[in-house]
């Protein structure tokens, strides 16, 4: 996936548009959406509108393993804003 580079980006500027269903009960009601996705936690670069998927296991349930799914999908979005990619290897 190819984003325009964003390099003032800021991670308090990244939003958690949706996780996956089965974390219902886990993480704000806001971030649940559709029932049909199943392993993506969708962010969002407000200032710019870039939007960003980051692929999780649907098999987490547990809240430490949710909440470190979605700070580690918050990393890797910052990263590729930055151009360091690299750093999500």
């Amino acid at each position: 996936m190819e984003i325009k580079i964003q390099p003032h980006a800021k991670l308090a500027e990244i939003v958690i548009l949706e996780v996956p269903f089965s974390w219902n009960g886990g993480v704000p009601e806001r971030e649940i959406g559709s029932k049909e996705n199943t392993q993506f936690i969708r962010l969002v670069h407000t200032p710019s509108d870039t939007q960003f998927d980051v692929e999780v296991s649907d098999q987490l349930r547990s809240r430490g393993d949710i909440t470190d799914a979605r700070a580690k999908a918050k990393l890797k979005f910052i990263h590729a804003l930055h151009g360091q990619d690299w750093l999500n290897d």
